[in-house]
């Protein structure tokens, strides 16, 4: 999305696409979080792959069922919890800003610019 920015377009439109872009950055993070639950499978997964070993068949049932619900009760309510937090309407908060930095950060300071230009511009008109 940023590489189809057209920084020769006008000022309401490139603020435009500037803020649809930091919004897909959130978007995807938040559609990302629900993967914290899939722990499990990824030891499942990683037992398979790396080590050619089916853990569910030769794991202790205790241990299986002890992840599982280890899952459920830890890993999905902080999926819940960042799926809220990661929302559109905190875009721009401090918090969500130090979370972006590398990630998001060169949209923020892009519209930090073209809120200055902006200034200026109207500044200097009257």
């Amino acid at each position: 999305m940023i590489i189809q920015v057209n920084y020769a377009d006008s000022l309401p439109i490139l603020q435009k696409r500037l803020i649809r872009a930091r919004l897909a950055i959130i978007k995807y993070i938040r559609l990302g979080v629900w993967v914290f639950p899939l722990n499990f499978g990824f030891i499942i997964l990683f037992f398979h792959f790396l080590f050619g070993v089916d853990i569910v068949a030769v794991g202790d049932r205790t241990w299986i069922i002890g992840n599982i619900i280890f899952n459920t009760i830890v890993f999905v309510p902080l999926a819940i919890w960042a799926h809220l937090k990661l929302s559109p309407k905190n875009a721009d908060k401090k918090w969500m800003n130090r979370q972006f930095r590398g990630n998001g950060s060169q949209i923020t300071d892009a519209i930090k610019f073209l809120d200055e230009i902006e200034d200026f511009e109207k500044s200097d008109n009257n």
